[in-house]
């Protein structure tokens, strides 16, 4: 091959690293972007259900989930978060089986998690919750009980989250 022909190959190569690089830049841009738009639109859900408003809260929850199960790993916090966000929500109406679905998702990522013992504990007391609802009541008796022992163990588990998970 010549010199002309090397160089050619080079500048080839070059060209298509950069565009590899401004691809990626693109979708990472686009995902930060729509990650931080999920984190609003969570927040607001929130915000919503806690103010009464679950329709709205539900749809806004909603989005964020699918925003986040997008461009986010399976196993990640905030999609458990958004999960047990969701569950409550739909806990609130009284869409209990729901609402049992949603909190066992948000469980199995969860317990994977020991960073999240905290976010765990919360998710359990909102399962055992929707289990009394639909009484339950032996389902949510052993959920009370392995809340009991990871608090007696004191896993990572707040004051202020004892006082919410019974």
């Amino acid at each position: 091959m010549s010199n002309s022909g090397v160089y050619l190959v080079e500048v080839a190569a070059t060209l298509c690293i950069i565009w590899a690089g401004v691809a990626m830049a693109d979708e990472y841009g686009q995902s930060g972007t729509e990650l931080t738009r999920a984190a609003s639109l969570a927040e607001k859900g929130v915000l919503l259900y806690e103010q009464g408003n679950y329709t709205e809260s539900e749809r806004l929850l909603r989005e964020s989930l699918a925003i986040r199960t997008r461009f986010l790993p399976r196993g990640d916090s905030q999609i458990a978060a958004t999960l047990n966000d969701l569950g409550a929500s739909l806990h609130y109406q009284s869409r209990y089986m729901e609402a049992e679905s949603l909190y066992k998702q948000a469980l199995e990522i969860y317990n994977d998690l020991p960073e999240c013992q905290a976010d765990r504990a919360s998710t359990l007391g909102n399962l055992a919750s929707a289990y009394r609802e639909q009484r339950q009541f032996d389902s949510a008796s052993n959920i009370y009980s392995q809340l009991f022992e990871m608090f007696k163990s004191e896993n990572g588990v707040s004051e202020s989250t004892k006082a919410t998970a019974y």
